[in-house]
C-alpha cells in the first residue's frame, strides 16, 4: 500500500479562481500537512469504514517530505511517523500547525 502525496507541475486552475490574488507556489503539494487516516486492523469483523474511532491517522508535513515526492510505502511511513487515534488527531495537526510555523 502506498500513500500518494499528489506533487504537482503547476498549480490547479480552481486555486486562481477561488483565491484572487493569493500567492501559491508554482509546482509543489499546494498544501502544507496531510492527514492520512488508514485502516490497520487485519480483522475485518471489526473494521467499520464510517466509523472514525476505529482508524489510525498519520500527520504529515510537507516539510518532512523531500520535494517532488509523490508517494512513500505505508510501511516506510509507519517507521517515520506515529499513528494518532481519532481523539488524538486533533491535537497533532495543531501541533504540526506549531511546528510548521516556527
Amino acid at each position: 500500500m502506498f500513500l500518494k502525496f499528489g506533487w504537482k507541475k503547476k498549480a490547479p486552475d480552481y486555486f486562481y479562481r477561488d483565491n484572487p490574488g493569493e500567492e501559491i507556489e508554482p509546482e509543489g503539494w499546494f498544501c502544507d500537512v496531510f492527514v492520512f487516516g488508514l485502516h490497520l486492523e487485519d480483522d475485518q469483523d471489526r473494521t467499520d469504514q464510517v466509523d472514525p474511532k476505529l482508524l489510525k491517522f498519520l500527520v504529515i508535513l510537507t516539510s518532512d517530505l523531500r520535494r517532488g515526492r509523490h508517494s512513500m510505502v505505508l510501511t516506510k511511513a509507519l517507521k517515520r511517523w506515529q499513528p494518532v487515534t481519532w481523539f488524538q488527531l486533533s491535537e497533532s495537526v495543531e501541533l504540526a500547525i506549531k511546528h510548521m510555523v516556527r
